[in-house]
C-alpha cells in the first residue's frame, strides 16, 4: 500500500510540475475590468508570454493583418533574435477603450533583462510600463505595432 501511495504522490507531483512549466500560454489574467477588457488583457499577456519564451511565430500572429503584409513572420523572427533584451514577463495594469469598443490603449508592466554591449555594464534587470494599441477587427483583438502607419505611407 505504501508503494502505491508513493507512486501516486510522485505521479501527481510530476503532473503539476509539467503543467506549471508549460509554455502553452496564459489562461487567465489578474487584470480586473469588464469581460471585454479581460479578453484584451489576456491576449496582451499571452503575446508577451510568447515573446518572453522566444515563440516569435506565435507572437507574430497577434499583429493586425495589415502589419503581417508589411513584415513577414521570417523578418519578425530575425528582428526578435537580434535584440539585446530578454523579456521576462508582461502584465496588464490598465485597459482604456474608446466609446465604440474597437480600439483600446493597454498599459503593460514589463520585466526584462538588457544585455549591454559594454562588458563593464553587463546584464541589467529592469521594469517599465509600455503603452500598446489594440484594435478589434472581425470580432478579434489585434496588436498594432507603433509607427506602422508612418512606415506604410513612405
Amino acid at each position: 500500500m505504501k508503494k502505491i501511495a508513493t507512486y501516486l504522490v510522485i505521479s501527481l507531483s510530476a503532473s503539476v510540475l509539467t503543467a506549471c512549466g508549460s509554455t502553452g500560454g496564459v489562461k487567465t489574467t489578474t487584470y480586473q475590468g469588464s469581460a471585454e477588457e479581460k479578453k484584451i488583457a489576456q491576449r496582451a499577456e499571452q503575446r508577451w508570454a510568447y515573446l518572453s519564451t522566444g515563440e516569435y511565430d506565435k507572437a507574430w500572429e497577434y499583429f493586425t493583418p495589415g502589419h503581417k503584409r508589411f513584415e513577414s513572420k521570417e523578418a519578425f523572427n530575425l528582428r526578435m533574435r537580434q535584440k539585446r533584451v530578454d523579456w521576462k514577463k508582461g502584465q496588464v495594469v490598465d485597459v482604456d477603450c474608446d466609446e465604440e469598443g474597437v480600439s483600446c490603449d493597454v498599459t503593460v508592466k514589463l520585466d526584462y533583462v538588457y544585455h549591454s554591449p559594454k562588458s563593464m555594464v553587463g546584464d541589467v534587470e529592469a521594469s517599465t510600463e509600455v503603452e500598446e494599441k489594440w484594435v478589434k477587427l472581425k470580432n478579434k483583438w489585434f496588436y498594432v505595432q507603433p509607427g506602422l502607419k508612418q512606415k506604410l505611407l513612405k
